[in-house]
């Protein structure tokens, strides 16, 4: 296990952050994440009631940015709905 976000993210290709539903919250996450993860890693947040563009302005690539919101309960429904940055 890794002892900090930095090292937890440095060889990623793909990282779901899961903090509490708030732009604010998410956005400082999201910074700390883009800062040591790889330049090809997808930042991912499974947030359904936020909007993914608000997120993705934190980021310096906001390409980067997805939202992956499985569908309830997700040992039923094996569905999950991907949302793009596509401003």
């Amino acid at each position: 296990a890794a002892d900090t976000l930095a090292a937890a993210v440095s060889g990623a290709d793909i990282i779901q952050e899961t903090v509490f539903e708030d732009y604010d919250v998410k956005r400082e996450a999201w910074q700390k994440i883009e800062a040591s993860a790889p330049t090809t890693a997808v930042i991912v947040s499974s947030t359904s009631g936020l909007l993914i563009s608000k997120l993705a302005i934190a980021l310096k690539h906001p390409e980067r940015a997805l939202v992956a919101h499985p569908f309830n309960p997700p040992h039923l429904i094996k569905l999950v709905e991907l949302v793009p940055n596509v401003d």
